[in-house]
């Protein structure tokens, strides 16, 4: 049995009524997750986001799915399926939180997409966002602090 939170989760993750935009919607939040984990990989095997012309279109479209993200939420108070909290919010949650949390050097500027902004604060409110923080992980880390700093074995800590 769930919690009684509003709004509730979505009991289908793609709507009958709307079936081609969630899904529209959901490959492209999929697409910017895509994006950010090729960063974050080739980072862990030294390639730096500067110095490789698909890293830096990668980051670019970071930026333009935002926007476009942005442009298909109704209003700054609604997720991607109004009135329910939907995989596609929790999707671009954890995408975003990812690209925060890493040390990517990619700067989201999240005030520039107000309604997605609106959101994922929201979420952040939520208990199981609470419970479930999105730390970064790359090899070494062997737990976190209270502050969700990571802790790595050794003591050491990334050049």
């Amino acid at each position: 049995q769930r919690p009684a939170v509003e709004p509730p989760l979505a009991n289908q993750a793609f709507r009958a009524n709307a079936l081609w935009r969630d899904k529209l919607v959901f490959s492209t939040i999929q697409t910017f997750g895509t994006a950010a984990t090729t960063i974050s990989q080739m980072k862990w095997t030294g390639v730096a986001l500067d110095a490789n012309a698909h890293l830096a279109r990668s980051a670019e479209r970071l930026a333009h799915i935002l926007g476009w993200l942005d442009g298909q939420l109704a209003d700054p108070e609604s997720g991607f399926q109004p009135g329910f909290l939907s995989i596609h919010d929790i999707f671009l949650a954890a995408h975003v939180r990812f690209v925060q949390a890493r040390p990517l050097g990619i700067d989201l500027i999240l005030p520039k997409y107000e309604k997605v902004a609106s959101l994922l604060e929201r979420l952040d409110e939520r208990d199981s966002f609470k419970t479930n923080p999105i730390w970064w992980w790359e090899p070494g880390i062997i737990g976190y602090t209270p502050d969700g700093a990571p802790v790595f074995k050794g003591g050491d800590q990334p050049a």
